[in-house]
């Protein structure tokens, strides 16, 4: 739940931090709701795992009762682990795309302000 809390707020609009890239040796200046923002970003990948397991028929309290007879705990990675023997591909490839998504909007975020001095300012 502290995961869903953390966003950009109006406290911090107009506060920055310096960072320093050794690859370019360039110094930029991030805003730290931007830094929020990418925490928010990564909550993307989180929110859709929980209600994937919340709304999964292996949740159930069938799943739960025949868990506890055999031994096994009948928690959320139980719940991952069948979804990924059972769904394969659409597990992966939904990972693959979410990752691609979330992935591509961090890098953006985070090295934006290095890219008139790298020269890859496209």
């Amino acid at each position: 739940t502290i995961i869903a809390l953390i966003h950009p707020s109006l406290i911090f609009w107009g506060q920055s931090y310096t960072q320093y890239n050794t690859k370019v040796s360039a110094e930029a200046e991030f805003t730290i709701n931007e830094a929020l923002s990418i925490i928010q970003v990564l909550r993307a990948l989180y929110i859709p795992f929980r209600v994937a397991a919340a709304y999964s028929p292996y949740g159930s309290p069938r799943s739960q009762r025949v868990c506890s007879m055999n031994g096994a705990r009948a928690d959320n990675w139980f719940i991952y682990k069948v979804l990924i023997i059972n769904h394969p591909y659409s597990f992966i490839g939904s990972m693959f795309v979410f990752s691609i998504i979330v992935g591509g909007y961090c890098f953006r975020v985070a090295e934006r302000r290095f890219s008139e001095q790298t020269g890859q300012n496209f």
